[in-house]
């Protein structure tokens, strides 16, 4: 299994450099290449093919797009789930999240997956926020503006 992560990060000639290679390792599979790829963006799998100068709507056709011909999605968590993920988080390690703390992660994320986790990783792994001290709005405001500038220096 093969992942590309963040995949709808590259755009044009890059895009189409790296279509072009997975359309190619896909007719010498299984012995040259992985009998799986995965590629994980924020997009649709058929965003990719328009984007590289295909047709979206033909699917069908000998690319390595026609494995699947639906693509799949991880849908942005509930406010209930992010309780739950940061509850299983404070049962595994003791570091509590105040209520209020989730309810503005929520309110900062939407509930989108990454932002969810990344919100999180923030305030516990690079804010170093003590395990015995309980996770506060206070942090999330800080995790959020420390991710913010971290994005800023990227771009």
């Amino acid at each position: 299994m093969l992942f590309f992560d963040e995949i709808d990060s590259l755009r044009g000639l890059t895009l189409i450099s790296v279509l072009s290679q997975l359309r190619d390792g896909f007719r010498g599979r299984p012995d040259s290449f992985p009998a799986s790829v995965a590629l994980r963006g924020l997009r649709d799998v058929r965003d990719y093919k328009a984007a590289s100068g295909g047709d979206p709507s033909r699917l069908g056709t000998s690319s390595p797009f026609n494995i699947k011909l639906e693509s799949l999605r991880l849908g942005d968590f509930t406010a209930n789930e992010v309780r739950d993920l940061y509850a299983q988080h404070t049962s595994e390690t003791g570091r509590e999240f105040t209520s209020a703390a989730v309810d503005r992660a929520v309110e900062l994320t939407a509930g989108q997956p990454w932002l969810v986790n990344a919100l999180a990783r923030e305030i516990v792994e690079e804010i170093g926020v003590p395990p015995v001290e309980p996770i506060t709005t206070d942090h999330v405001e800080q995790a959020k503006e420390r991710l913010i500038l971290a994005r800023a220096r990227k771009a």
